[in-house]
């Protein structure tokens, strides 16, 4: 049936969409083949108003012999009307050096909005030629996914020149190195990708990262969702600065933060396991972080002394809310008392709140303008902690509000050594 298909679609002239996958060829002896038939493959180059093209093939199932890539990717030549091509999942190897030289050889500016070669064992070299062809002549690309291939050393190629409607780019598994991400953060600070909005890199070093988010703060112009191993930020430069990262193991991606994004305003981590991490985060000064929120993030004791001694040492100097719902090990005296101190040392003009949600209960810690409040419903450990605090570095507050908690035993404690202030109890 398929070889009869392709006799009769050879030279077809009205035919503009042919979609090929899980395709299945039966043989007059009653075997099948998942392999296309060479009279189908051949058809295809001859198909000139061809404009949406999948030739796709499963994981472990190739639909193309290696002598029908070589076939398909020869047949390109003629195909200079295409938008959408994909070849995910072929063997195609050196023969993509003829979807190259078409690319090259079309003689009206290529339509080629959508390319996917994923999972095509494309050499660094042989990509690095495909992406400079793309980067010379196919200004209208949208989308282009080229994941599990080796393109180590080759990003440069693409993003050296401007791609005005390039959108997602996808380059998982492809055996990056320092200098492509570095590439790619380059091109976005030149402004060579200015409609990116979607990417996705893979592993990379911790320096490459922070460049790319650095240039993505600093420069990008609109909303970006960036994937690198296994992390995703994302980033919404028009509004407050923000950087939402969602990952099972953030601690590279808390280091590049810490490096290269100074001018986050909000980065918000949810769900992750970040034991031990946050010292990475709030080492260097972070001028314009405002809010800050690590919800069921598996924080230690460590992790609250960091972030108090973060806060007292005016390395967050403008933060105003603190979130960290949903870590049991922060529920410790020693640990409350540690960032209630360092939030009564925090510049008086300022506000800055403590919010801490549990199962078993809530609590909120509020400084502004020198007043400090307290709402506090189950955990009296926070309660604690606000007492010892007070008892230490209450004389620097102008009022404090401790209505509607369980104070009992607790009032000579605050008022030995607090003078300054007016106490509504």
């Amino acid at each position: 049936m398929l070889q009869q298909l392709g006799k009769q679609l050879h030279g077809c002239e009205q035919l503009h969409t042919l979609y090929l996958e899980k395709v299945q060829s039966f043989h007059p002896d009653g075997s099948v083949s998942e392999i296309l038939p060479d009279e189908l493959v051949t058809a295809i180059g001859t198909l000139k108003s061809l404009s949406y093209l999948v030739v796709k093939s499963e994981w472990d199932k190739p639909c193309l012999s290696p002598a029908q890539c070589d076939i398909l990717c020869r047949g390109l030549f003629q195909l200079n009307n295409l938008d959408f091509l994909d070849l995910s999942s072929n063997s195609l190897g050196e023969h993509v050096q003829y979807i190259t030289q078409a690319i090259n050889a079309w003689q009206q500016k290529p339509h080629l909005r959508i390319l996917n070669l994923t999972r095509c064992k494309l050499s660094s070299t042989v990509a690095g030629r495909l992406l400079k062809a793309l980067a010379d002549r196919c200004h209208m690309l949208y989308i282009l996914y080229l994941a599990i291939n080796d393109l180590g050393g080759q990003i440069a190629a693409l993003t050296s020149q401007t791609l005005p409607h390039l959108r997602y780019l996808y380059l998982h598994r492809c055996n990056l190195q320092s200098a492509d991400g570095h590439a790619l953060a380059t091109a976005i600070q030149l402004k060579n990708l200015p409609q990116l909005q979607d990417v996705t890199v893979g592993s990379l070093c911790t320096e490459s990262i922070a460049a790319i988010l650095r240039a993505a703060l600093c420069h990008h112009r609109r909303e970006l969702s960036i994937r690198i191993d296994g992390c995703e930020v994302s980033m919404a430069p028009l509004q407050p600065y923000l950087c939402t990262v969602t990952s099972t193991d953030t601690g590279v991606m808390l280091q590049a933060l810490a490096i290269g994004c100074s001018r986050l305003k909000t980065i918000e981590l949810t769900d992750h396991d970040l034991a031990a991490q946050i010292s990475a985060l709030t080492l260097q000064k972070s001028p314009l972080l405002r809010k800050l929120q690590f919800r069921n993030c598996n924080l230690q004791q460590a992790d609250g002394y960091a972030l108090a001694a973060a806060i007292q040492e005016d390395r967050l100097p403008q933060l105003e809310e603190l979130y960290f719902s949903d870590n049991p090990s922060l529920d410790d005296e020693g640990v409350a008392a540690a960032l209630c101190t360092a939030l009564v040392h925090h510049n008086g003009s300022k506000s800055l709140k403590l919010d801490h949600y549990l199962s078993m209960g809530y609590s909120c810690v509020a400084l502004q303008r020198g007043a400090l409040k307290l709402e506090n419903h189950g955990l009296c450990y926070t309660v604690r902690g606000v007492v010892q605090a007070l008892s230490t570095s209450g004389h620097q507050l102008m009022e404090i509000d401790l209505s509607y908690n369980d104070l009992g035993g607790q009032i000579k404690k605050i008022t030995s050594k607090t003078q300054h202030f007016i106490a509504f109890l």
